[in-house]
């Protein structure tokens, strides 16, 4: 696939009130559609209000690219010429135009819901956590009639993250294992939090011991299963809430 002048497409949601910085929202757009499309394939933009993940990129240079971003990144125009490099990049945070949009948006964002609701408290760790007996209490609880996988301390990043963190993995392969994210072992975290994070990745363990062909690894099955967790609301909430302590 060649070309570049026709590969830029703008499917365009509802984005919300966009700063105020953005003087000209149409102006930005066109801005923006030049810029994608100086790719050599396809891309679709849609703006969305999305406040947990600010930015992603889908799609294949092949099929083309489906990319979706926040509306309140049309403030920063360096992000907005860098994008073509990000996309290249396959979404990887190599510009540091673009990283620190990221940040700088996602911290605006956070202050805003903080500002409207008091942060949800729910009981600490208060301690050490005993991550084996959790993860028998969770399960035996809740997922008895799987076999239960393995359960294990995740290596620490030496950097801290910037957007989001990751507080734990599961893989089926070789054996079942879950890793957890030494960032939970904190007296501050919540007992429920660090109890629904066990619980979500037993539900991808639910899935690998009844696979279904071809289904995602979040699909509405797992979603189902992970709202039935007692507390899936609260938890939910104390995670956006205290997400920037995390990322602190």
């Amino acid at each position: 696939m060649s070309g570049s002048g026709e590969g830029a497409h703008l499917a365009l949601t509802d984005p919300g009130p966009l700063p105020a910085a953005v003087a000209d929202p149409d102006a930005v757009l066109a801005r923006l559609r030049r810029s994608l499309a100086t790719l050599p394939w396809p891309v679709s933009l849609r703006l969305n209000r999305n406040r947990r993940i600010l930015i992603s990129l889908r799609g294949s240079a092949r099929r083309g690219m489906r990319l979706s971003i926040h509306g309140g990144l049309l403030g920063f125009p360096a992000a907005i010429d860098a994008l073509p490099q990000w996309i290249r990049a396959g979404g990887r945070l190599t510009s540091p135009s673009v990283r620190a949009a990221l940040d700088e948006l996602g911290r605006t964002l956070r202050a805003g819901e903080r500002a409207v609701t008091k942060p949800l408290e729910l009981e600490p760790l208060g301690g050490q956590l005993d991550l084996v007996a959790t993860m028998d209490r969770i399960h035996a609880q809740h997922f008895a009639h799987l076999p239960k996988p393995a359960v294990a301390w995740g290596r620490g990043r030496r950097q801290k993250p910037t957007r989001h963190v990751r507080f734990a993995t599961y893989r089926s392969r070789p054996v079942a294992m879950v890793m957890v994210s030494p960032r939970l072992n904190q007296p501050w975290v919540a007992r429920l939090f660090i109890d629904y994070v066990i619980y979500h990745e037993l539900c991808h363990h639910a899935q690998a011991c009844t696979p279904l062909r071809g289904e995602r690894a979040h699909s509405r099955r797992f979603h189902a299963w992970e709202r039935g967790f007692p507390g899936y609301a609260q938890a939910t909430r104390w995670e956006r809430d205290h997400v920037d302590r995390f990322l602190a």
